[in-house]
């Protein structure tokens, strides 16, 4: 079995439309539990996501994850982040 499988998708409206149970990690969300780790991870750009994408997670009744941290992460970091925590429960 794969650990981590990672797919691309063209826009947030097209990956929102073609999945249906993830999770987002942006600023202000719970902190990840061991029923989250087998979730699809959503991580978006590093300023945060906008109001107009916040509005589909909010259609979607997606749950909103982040780290207790006080650092703002890179991206490519919060991915890291983000299997490791799945790796560790």
């Amino acid at each position: 079995d794969d650990l981590i499988k990672m797919r691309v998708f063209k826009s947030l409206r097209e990956f929102a439309e073609e999945v249906d149970d993830f999770c987002v990690f942006d600023f202000g969300g719970e902190i990840p539990d061991k029923d989250d780790r087998n979730k699809i991870f959503l991580i978006g750009p590093e300023g945060g996501f906008c109001e107009e994408e916040r509005e589909i997670f909010r259609e979607k009744s997606t749950k909103i994850l982040s780290f207790k941290t006080q650092n703002i992460l890179k991206s490519e970091t919060a991915v890291l982040a983000a299997a490791t925590f799945c790796i560790l429960q």
